[in-house]
């Protein structure tokens, strides 16, 4: 078991990595929806518009985003000064 303090920094790296990750999936989705906008796409049977769905799923990702990022700074609040913000049965190293 590694000291809380070692613990505190994992956090804190892997929530920064998440944070990334949804970053880039959320303007690699924005592009795939301005592209299906701009171009007017349809389905093909109903004759929908495809971006409808991509907002949806973006919508969730920015959500997703804003949660990924007060994680990032509650866990350098956390390995900076030493305390608890986010309690919780997370895994130990």
């Amino acid at each position: 078991m590694l000291p809380i303090d070692v613990n505190r920094w994992i956090n804190l790296i892997s929530e920064a990595l998440m944070a990334m990750a949804l970053a880039v999936m959320t303007w690699k989705l924005w592009d795939g929806m301005a592209n299906k906008f701009e171009y007017g796409d349809t389905t093909f049977i109903l004759e929908m518009p495809v971006w409808w769905p991509y907002l949806a799923c973006f919508i969730v990702l920015v959500l997703a985003c804003v949660v990924a990022a007060y994680l990032v700074f509650a866990r350098a609040v956390e390995a900076s000064t030493k305390t608890n913000i986010i309690s919780g049965s997370g895994a130990v190293h």
